[in-house]
């Protein structure tokens, strides 16, 4: 899977953008692409579709990686994490509020991005994987009769209220509203409660 994962790396300062290129590639990730400038990320990660990116936090041009990691995810839905020196806690909170996969602070070991990269990527799979299901399950509901809503029912009866307000078996309602049908039995608690009470008749 490592030698399939492309990477778009986001840094200004030169030395430390080669550096980092050079980790990944000895990591065994490839390299989908390199900016120092936050627009021009926005637009090469929508066109290269990489990944993951990692993104520095205090870019030098006119908007910085936090911007950047916004329109990313409002655009692209791929994972970034920030790689930043800065650890203060206004800059920690503006991050978060983009929700990023990871926080790498330099200086910073290849152990530790490929770690961190690593847990992204498998937050970022079991996250489109829960998106499908429930897709699925809410395309299934809406082919399906079962009602989608809030059902109204007695406290005390246990009857439904049905759209035209008659109170109605709960039982009545769902063979109304679904395609469920139903038979009846005695669960084994109610079996043994009624065969366990004695019978009790007129007093002579």
């Amino acid at each position: 899977m490592k030698n399939k994962v492309r990477i778009f790396v986001v840094e200004d300062e030169e030395i430390v953008a080669l550096d980092l290129q050079a980790t990944l590639r000895d990591l065994g990730y490839g390299v989908a692409g390199h900016t120092g400038d936050a627009e021009k990320a926005v637009r090469l990660v929508s066109d290269t579709r990489p990944d993951l990116v990692l993104m520095d936090i205090n870019l030098k041009n006119r908007y910085d990686g936090i911007h950047a990691a916004r329109q990313i995810r409002a655009d692209a839905n791929i994972p970034v994490i920030f790689v930043t020196a800065y650890d203060d806690e206004s800059t920690i909170v503006q991050a978060q509020v983009t929700e990023p996969y990871g926080y790498l602070l330099k200086p910073f070991n290849s152990r530790e991005i490929h770690i961190c990269i690593q847990m992204a990527l498998f937050h970022h799979t079991m996250q489109r994987e829960r998106e499908r299901m429930r897709a699925e399950l809410q395309a299934a509901l809406l082919k399906s009769d079962v009602p989608l809503g809030i059902i109204t029912v007695c406290a005390s009866c246990r009857k439904a209220r049905d759209k035209d307000g008659q109170w109605v078996e709960l039982e009545t309602f769902l063979e109304n509203h679904t395609r469920l049908r139903f038979s009846h039995g005695c669960c084994s608690a109610c079996e043994d409660d009624f065969y366990r009470t004695p019978l009790t008749g007129p007093s002579i």
